[in-house]
């Protein structure tokens, strides 16, 4: 890969596929469509990551504050309040 970029002049860390954050969530739409699935979305797996890492590292809201990278624990408790315990 990395020679590649070197022989054709491609920065190495230039985007190989540039997808937007709506590009992504508009082919998941069609993914749970076609599965027939409801409710599904890229920020319902960020809610599901928050609280995964929320419940099996001992209920540490800091620590799911920063790997969330909210601007504070209210937010992040907005997240996981009532879903984790």
């Amino acid at each position: 890969m990395e020679n590649n970029c070197l022989r054709n002049g491609i920065d190495r860390n230039a985007l190989m596929f540039p997808l937007t954050t709506r590009a992504i969530q508009k082919q998941l739409a069609l993914f749970c469509e076609y599965l027939g699935y409801e409710g599904i979305s890229t920020h319902s797996f960020r809610k599901w990551y928050a609280t995964e890492i929320y419940r099996s590292n001992g209920y540490d809201i800091a620590l799911v504050q920063r790997l969330s990278q909210h601007s504070s624990t209210a937010v992040t408790q907005r997240y996981c309040w009532g879903r984790a315990k």
